[in-house]
């Protein structure tokens, strides 16, 4: 958005979650839309004997169609008259308006390549084509094709448990009622769930240097990771910014110190038997500084039992923490692993094969710019020796210094500015 307000366009954001105090905060006019509530009517549904489901399927097809939030988006767009809409690819009711007003459209992506490719793997398996026989053109076909049986299994249950409303079956009655003919958009044997669309582009806010190699399809562009390096972040308590900075103040000072960032998103409370083995480790390396966000709820608790040199936050802002950390120990998520390239820090991956998570894992393997943990096995021992491995790697530091460039050099193309003048002029 601040690219393209940039570049002389008028930009507007729309949403139904509730983003409206960082959309205004960075000075953009706010839309907020109706909330998508199917999943709470899907679960009272569940609940229904399933013989009054069936018998009453045209009823609870409206209501399904009715907590989708979407009654009030076709007269919003129709109003705002946008000369592009931008819409993130999993907000699928939100697509479905938007073809019905015959708009000028366009998807917004996340993940990187979830596309059914030869060289591209499923992005919840942690395979890295070309190693071993998963890695084969054969393993990764025989893996997509598990999955479109899986897929299949989990469409025929939510067609049994929610008989005319379960989500494909709504979604195509949402359609059918603004006249959009949704067969001719998508495909169902994709990773993404229920469906994806192979006829509309698709900005993909990653780089593709960070690819496995491949062809992306035609209506995909690869814009790039989007960081903003000056972005203002929810601020802490007073004493928590003081006891952060105190900390980066000592390391810009002490040249012998090592600061490591452990940055593990909201998925900590299942880990948290390995942060135990973690501050364990670095309780005999007085030398290391660990930064450890670990959310309210369990600060107190895991913040008693860490050693001297393992800092334990409620929540820290992370770009500040990566601009100055040797090493950053992450959960997979895509965001965090690009900003850990965009700051040039070598990382060591503990992914819980959670989604994407196993994927974004093997391409930080694949480029050499970290490593991968074991999350549930490794011993204080492992964990500390692995971490000492990586920190006397300068291979890994040039490699991890050489893709940031190589990613910085390619934002400066304005990926951004002109695939949207592309769509703008068709």
């Amino acid at each position: 958005m601040r690219r393209l307000n940039a570049d002389g366009h008028r930009v507007s954001c729309a949403s139904p979650g509730d983003c409206q105090a960082a959309v205004t905060a960075a000075g953009f006019p706010y839309v907020q839309l109706t909330p998508n509530t199917y999943s709470e009517w899907s679960r009272v549904d569940k609940n229904v004997p399933w013989v009054r489901r069936l018998m009453d399927t045209s009823n609870r097809r409206r209501k399904a169609i009715e907590a989708l939030g979407v009654e009030r988006v076709a007269a919003e767009l129709t109003e705002m008259q946008p000369d592009l809409v931008l819409i993130d690819r999993e907000l699928h009711e939100h697509i479905i308006i938007a073809l019905s007003l015959d708009l000028p459209l366009a998807l917004t992506s996340t993940w990187f390549a979830i596309w059914r490719k030869p060289r591209i793997p499923p992005p919840h398996k942690g395979i890295i084509p070309g190693q071993t026989w998963k890695g084969s053109r054969a393993g990764i076909e025989l893996y997509w094709r598990w999955l479109h049986l899986h897929k299949t299994r989990l469409a025929f249950r939510e067609g049994v448990r929610h008989p005319g409303a379960d989500r494909i079956s709504v979604l195509k009655a949402l359609a059918n009622l603004h006249g959009v003919k949704l067969r001719k958009h998508i495909e169902l044997y994709q990773w993404q769930i229920p469906f994806s669309y192979k006829s509309l582009p698709l900005l993909c806010l990653r780089s593709l240097e960070m690819e496995f190699p491949h062809k992306p399809p035609r209506t995909v562009h690869y814009m790039g990771p989007m960081i903003n390096p000056q972005r203002v972040d929810q601020s802490t308590s007073t004493d928590s910014n003081a006891q952060l900075e105190s900390i980066l103040s000592r390391h810009r000072r002490d040249g012998n110190r090592v600061l490591i960032y452990c940055g593990f998103g909201s998925f900590f409370k299942t880990i948290e038997a390995f942060l135990y083995r973690l501050f364990e480790a670095a309780a005999s390396r007085p030398d290391w500084d660990l930064i450890v966000p670990v959310g309210e709820d369990q600060m107190r608790k895991l913040g008693e039992l860490s050693a001297e040199n393992v800092h334990c936050f409620d929540w820290v802002p992370q770009l500040q923490v990566l601009g100055q950390a040797d090493l950053a120990l992450v959960h997979g998520g895509v965001n965090t692993i690009a900003e850990c390239v965009h700051f040039g820090v070598p990382m060591i991956v503990y992914n819980q094969e959670f989604l994407d998570m196993p994927g974004n894992t093997a391409r930080v393997v694949y480029h050499g710019i970290g490593v991968e943990g074991d999350i549930r096995g490794e011993t204080p021992e492992e964990i500390r020796a692995k971490i000492d491995g990586i920190l006397e790697n300068a291979e890994i530091k040039t490699r991890v210094t050489t893709m940031r460039d190589r990613v910085l050099n390619s934002d400066r193309d304005k990926r951004v500015e002109d695939v949207v003048h592309e769509l703008l002029a068709e």
